[in-house]
Parts: structure tokens; C-alpha cells; sequence
């Protein structure tokens, strides 16, 4: 690696602060299942774990794969080959079929790149449906047409270059569907089968994400390199789509080929990030431990986010006595309005009982005058 600049670590050090977020919320959200740690790679490694496999829900997912979800009715009209919408890379689609009045659905998939492989997942509600895969003459290369519930899903592992096409049949009733394209290839094979022989950068600043193809059985293994400089630590992230039941591992050796930390539990998508690492070359392995998958993978060698208490800067402030307010000669009772006695009043019927001024006895009480009836 080159020597980093001041801006270069800057940028680093909030990189490697996002990168810590994410990865803390991925090993929050699967910590029982999916243990970091050092270890031999031997059949020990996963012993009756419940296996998973891509699901057809987009939500709450850490992963690095962006599923480019279409409305449904968005790929209208596609009711034969000729009107087949083109599919690219990972895509999701939500539609809807009806047995007597809509009932195929074409996507069509350009395979340009070999050695190629296609992943299919196929999940409904309502209805009945049929999965299929034609070659560029419509010859039928996978059929998945028995009457089992929702969801139907192929792989097909390096095909050669051409046009495929994928058909959605509504065999009864009618429903909505939805249907998830994973389009991978392998690439830098075989030269990143083993460890020795791997000439792939994990972290070639030209591809921040590598995207390849691993088989339990065809090619279980691709091997990364990645320099580190003397105090920085290495993270993986690895997501993965696959049949149900496939299951990747992302693992990290030293120099000696010795593993350093490694997620290989039954989470999906796995993680990890080692401790502060010594200045050297480090090996970066995903195995297919069951089945076969088109993953991607995401690798950084950063400085890790240290805080420094020296570069914070405090001063201790005494609490804030507040002085008396001045004195401005204001005298309360100069303002005091006491309520003054209120006068007598001129009762022209003359005084009467309860009238102050009705002192003498002998006084005639004068009559009121009689006031007018209004009935109540």
C-alpha cells in the first residue's frame, strides 16, 4: 500500500466509523448465530445449524446486493418471448397472473459473460405457479412444474453466452407473485482456488465489491489477498444468493495460513472485522460450505477509529453566582394606593333602614313607587 496522506487518513477514519456501524449492526442482529472467532477450518466448524436461504423480503437486510425492486405490472405486456422484459443483474419483480385470462409471464436474460450462472426464486400467495428456463430457441432446460406450494427456485451453474428465458405460469386460480434474478459469473479462475496461487487484490481501489460464483461441489473456494500496513484491521462483509439450503463462510488468514477471525456460522449475510493487525499480507477465503451461490463480497483494510482524550480540550467554569441588582431608590409605599372610602349617596326616596344617614326614628319611611307587572 502507499503511504497514506493526513486527508487520506481523515477520509479513512470516517469510512472505517461507517463500516463499524454497519458490521455492529449485522453482528447484533445475528450474534448467537454466527460466532466470530479463531479456529482449524475442519468439519467442526458447523455442526447442526439451521440453515437459511435468501428470502423474497427486502426489508431489514444489511446486505450488499441491491435488489432493484419493479412495481408490480411494470414488466406489462409480457405474455410471450417476443414481449419478454429484459432482466439485469439483481433485479425483483412483483406481479400477477390469472389462469384463464393472463397466465404466462416472460423475462428474458442476456448472458454476454462466461462462464455465467442464473438464480431464480419464484414466491406466491394465491394461486398456483410453474417455473421454467428455455435456451434462446426455446429448448426447456429446467422445468419446475410439480404441484408443491410457493416457493420454486433453480440454479443454473456456467452457462455458455446467449439468451435465456424464464416463464411464470398461473396453473389455477390467479395470485401475485414475486420473482428475484441473481446474473453472476466466476472470474479470475482458477488462479484463486488456493491459497498460494491467488493474485486477486481484495481491496483493488478499481472494484470496491467482488462478485463471483462458488459451488460445494464444482469449485468450493476463492482466495483474496489484502496488504495490510501496521495498525489497521481487516473487515468482510458477504452476502450471497442462492437455492435454500446454500450457506457461504468468509474466513482470514495471516501469512503462515493461519486463520485469524472468521464468520462461518448460518447467518445470512456474514461478517466480520479482526483486532488491530501487524503490518503484512493477509489472506481473505469464502468456501461454499452447502450448496452453490453468486455472492458478493466487501473487504477494506482500515485504520481503526481510535479517541484520543488528548485531543479534546476542557476548562473547568466555576458555577455562576449572578450579582445582586443595583439599588434604584425604589420605595414600595410610594406607589401603594390604598382603596379610599366611598362617599354617601343621595337616595332621592329620603333615608331609610340601612341608609347611614338614617338615624332618627320619628322619620317616615318614604314609599317605593309601585313597579309594573310583567306576570312572573
Amino acid at each position: 500500500m502507499t503511504t497514506k496522506t493526513l486527508s487520506n487518513r481523515i477520509i479513512n477514519i470516517l469510512i472505517s466509523l461507517i463500516a463499524i456501524a454497519v458490521l455492529g449492526t449485522i453482528s447484533c442482529s445475528s450474534s448467537s448465530m454466527n460466532p466470530v472467532g479463531t479456529g482449524l477450518d475442519d468439519t467442526q466448524e458447523m455442526t447442526g445449524n439451521n440453515l437459511v436461504s435468501p428470502t423474497l423480503d427486502t426489508q431489514d437486510r444489511e446486505a450488499q446486493i441491491l435488489w432493484y425492486e419493479n412495481p408490480e405490472g411494470s414488466t406489462e405486456p409480457n405474455d410471450t418471448p417476443e414481449q419478454a422484459y429484459q432482466v439485469y443483474h439483481a433485479q425483483l419483480f412483483n406481479g400477477h397472473a390469472d389462469a384463464s385470462t393472463d397466465v404466462n409471464d416472460y423475462f428474458k436474460i442476456r448472458v454476454q459473460l462466461v462462464p455465467a450462472s442464473i438464480s431464480v426464486k419464484l414466491g406466491w400467495t394465491d394461486g398456483s405457479f410453474n417455473l421454467y428456463l428455455y435456451d434462446e430457441d426455446l429448448n426447456p432446460i429446467e422445468a419446475l412444474n410439480t404441484a408443491v406450494g410457493s416457493p420454486k427456485e433453480f440454479f443454473q451453474y456456467e452457462l455458455e453466452p446467449g439468451d435465456y428465458y424464464v416463464r411464470v405460469k398461473c396453473t389455477w386460480a390467479s395470485g401475485d407473485y414475486r420473482i428475484k434474478f441473481g446474473i453472476g459469473r466466476q472470474v479470475n479462475e482458477p488462479s484463486n482456488d488456493t491459497i498460494e496461487t491467488t493474485t486477486w487484490n481484495a481491496v483493488d481501489p478499481e472494484s470496491d465489491i467482488i462478485r463471483s460464483v462458488v459451488s460445494e461441489t464444482e469449485d468450493q473456494n476463492d482466495y483474496f489477498f489484502v496488504e495490510v500496513e501496521e495498525g489497521e484491521y481487516v473487515s468482510a462483509k458477504l452476502d450471497w444468493v442462492g437455492l435454500s439450503g446454500t450457506n457461504l463462510n468468509v474466513y482470514l488468514y495471516n501469512a503462515d495460513y493461519s486463520p485469524i477471525v472468521y464468520s462461518n456460522g448460518s447467518a445470512w449475510p456474514e461478517a466480520f472485522a479482526s483486532e488491530v493487525l501487524s503490518a503484512g499480507t493477509y489472506y481473505i477465503r469464502v468456501k461454499a460450505f452447502a450448496g452453490q451461490a453468486i455472492y458478493e463480497l466487501e473487504v477494506s483494510a482500515r485504520e481503526p477509529l481510535v479517541w484520543d482524550p488528548g485531543k479534546f480540550y476542557y476548562e473547568q467554569v466555576s458555577p455562576w453566582n449572578p450579582p445582586d441588582p443595583p439599588d434604584y431608590g425604589f420605595d414600595p409605599s410610594k406607589y401603594e394606593n390604598p382603596l379610599q372610602d366611598i362617599p354617601p349617596q343621595w337616595n332621592p326616596f329620603g333615608p331609610g333602614p340601612g341608609d347611614p344617614f338614617f338615624n332618627n326614628q320619628d322619620d317616615v319611611q318614604v314609599d317605593m313607587p309601585n313597579l309594573p307587572q310583567f306576570g312572573y
